[in-house]
């Protein structure tokens, strides 16, 4: 035989490494999202009641009228809402998926000055419908522990044209065990008045909401 044959037998004898074989294909991850939302309204009012004599006969107006004369009265009331969605993500490890913060945010011109001053977009850039959305990336480190990588973005409208820009200076990992919660108003971003504003959006009837949204990574 040959040496080059000799060697050709060899190599097809020889297993596989592990990088080529079944155990080296990617695991996929689902992640839970918990998004919810509490607005606290408050309500003040005023109101008169009042009361006088025609002869014989006792008017009164309004609501608990006193025996005479004018009563006014405030009136306030507070109540609170809270909304709750859920949505599941699969994604496989390496992998990446995008989490929707808001449909629109109410600090559009904040962020706009503030991504100039990082070079994101050019002055007097006139954007429309700004969204909020947050860039998940897990990675399976072993059978039950994930590094998660989260980056901010935002989604608009510039003449027209739907555009993504992901701000990567403010990317950030976390290492999370498998079924535990990350609760992304936690999570250690440099920059935290960015997050704070970030993690606001409007609700149905235009209030300004604080979103707190939790991420739960199983891994399939």
């Amino acid at each position: 035989m040959s040496l080059r044959r000799f060697v050709a037998a060899l190599l097809l004898l020889a297993p596989l490494p592990a990088a080529l074989g079944q155990d080296a294909l990617p695991r996929n991850v689902r992640i839970l999202v918990t998004g919810t939302s509490e607005r606290t309204a408050s309500q003040q009012g005023v109101e008169a009641a009042g009361s006088g004599r025609v002869g014989d006969v006792r008017i009164g107006a309004g609501r608990f009228p006193p025996e005479r004369g004018v009563v006014v009265r405030g009136t306030a009331s507070r109540s609170r809402s809270r909304d709750e969605t859920r949505q599941e993500l699969l994604v496989m490890s390496g992998g990446r998926a995008e989490i929707v913060v808001a449909t629109e945010v109410p600090y559009a011109d904040w962020f706009q000055a503030w991504g100039q001053g990082y070079g994101l977009w050019q002055p007097g850039i006139r954007w429309k419908e700004v969204g909020a959305r947050m860039v998940v990336e897990p990675i399976v480190v072993n059978d039950d522990t994930l590094r998660v990588r989260l980056t901010p973005a935002f989604s608009y409208l510039v003449d027209g044209r739907s555009l993504t820009t992901a701000v990567t200076q403010l990317s950030t990992e976390v290492v999370a065990r498998e079924g535990q919660e990350i609760d992304l108003g936690g999570v250690p971003f440099s920059d935290r008045q960015f997050l704070e504003k970030f993690l606001v959006g409007f609700d149905q009837s235009g209030e300004t909401v604080q979103a707190r949204i939790t991420l739960k990574a199983s891994i399939d």
